[in-house]
C-alpha cells in the first residue's frame, strides 16, 4: 500500500467507523520508518487538537451601541438648502420615457424570434436590466428630491 492510500485510510476513519487494531498497528509501524507520513500525521494531530479547543476570540456585543446610533433621531434644519440639479417635472418626464421605452422593447422587430430561440435565459437578462434601470432611476429620483418628498410626507395628513 502506498503512503497516500494509508493516509487516506487514516483520515477517513472516525468515531463511527474506527480503524481496526491491525490497521492502526500497521500504520504506526509504517510511520516509524516513513518521515513524510510521520510529519503529516503530526500536523493532522496538531490541527485536530486545535479544532477541539475554541480558537475564536470573544467578540463584544455591540448591538446596543449600533441600535442606539440607528435610532438616534437627527433632524435636518429647515434652513439647510438641499441641492436639486434636476427639477421634479424633468424627473417625471424621464420616468415616463423610461416606462414607454421599456414597454416598447418587447414590440421590436425580432424580439419574439430571439425570445423563442434563447428560452428563459433571454427573459431573465431582460428582467434584470429592467430592474436595474428602474432601481437606479428610483435611487436618483429620491436622492435629488428629498426636500419635496419630505415636505409631502410631513404634510400628508
Amino acid at each position: 500500500m502506498k503512503c497516500d492510500e494509508k493516509l487516506d485510510k487514516i483520515f477517513c476513519a472516525d468515531e463511527d467507523a474506527p480503524l481496526s487494531l491491525i490497521s492502526r498497528t500497521q500504520f504506526l509501524f509504517h510511520t516509524f520508518f516513513c518521515d513524510h507520513c510521520r510529519t503529516v500525521m503530526e500536523q493532522y494531530e496538531d490541527s485536530r487538537e486545535l479544532m477541539k479547543t475554541e480558537f475564536f476570540y470573544d467578540v463584544p456585543d455591540m448591538s446596543d451601541t449600533i441600535m442606539n446610533q440607528v435610532f438616534m433621531e437627527e433632524t435636518i434644519p429647515e434652513d439647510v438648502e438641499i441641492y436639486e440639479w434636476i427639477s421634479f417635472k424633468k424627473w417625471i418626464i424621464a420616468g415616463c420615457i423610461i416606462v414607454v421605452s421599456l414597454a416598447s422593447a418587447f414590440f421590436g422587430i425580432n424580439f419574439n424570434a430571439v425570445a423563442v430561440s434563447r428560452d428563459s435565459s433571454y427573459m431573465l437578462s431582460i428582467g434584470l436590466v429592467i430592474g436595474l434601470i428602474v432601481s437606479i432611476y428610483g435611487l436618483l429620483f429620491i436622492g435629488t428630491q428629498m426636500k419635496q418628498l419630505r415636505h409631502f410626507f410631513d404634510h400628508r395628513d
